[in-house]
């Protein structure tokens, strides 16, 4: 993976953008992470781009609630597939981003989530490239 910390940074940056910014919350994190990128002028066919991209996915199975599902991370609270959670949401049925609703809950959750433990690791690789 090219610079480790600058794509830490630039994960980092985007999961950001998404929690602060509510046109990068239309549907998905992983969605949301690739449009802050384009939006801070990493181009799409950029390694940094696509290892970005990469890095969030191994992040989330790290998620303690991962739905098992690499495509769609969120589990469904009423215990369906994590696919079909996605759909419902996409058709109206749950919602992706109100905090009111269970499906909602766990994305900002997984969201909050992978803030705190790439802030961790982008401070924990600070302090072993200081060392």
């Amino acid at each position: 993976m090219q610079n480790e910390k600058r794509i830490l940074a630039l994960l980092l940056g985007a999961l950001i953008s998404v929690r602060d910014n509510e046109n990068l919350r239309e549907t998905g994190i992983c969605d949301g992470v690739k449009d802050a990128l384009i939006n801070a002028d990493i181009h799409y066919f950029s390694d940094e781009y696509h290892d970005t991209v990469l890095l969030i996915r191994q992040y989330t199975r790290q998620w303690p609630k991962w739905s098992g599902s690499g495509l769609f991370p969120v589990p469904d609270p009423l215990g369906g597939s994590p696919g079909a959670a996605y759909m419902k949401a996409a058709a109206g049925y749950y919602s992706f981003w109100d905090r009111r609703e269970p499906y909602a809950r766990l994305r900002w959750e997984l969201l909050e989530w992978l803030i705190f433990t790439v802030q961790q690791d982008f401070n924990d690789h600070e302090d072993s490239s200081s060392a």
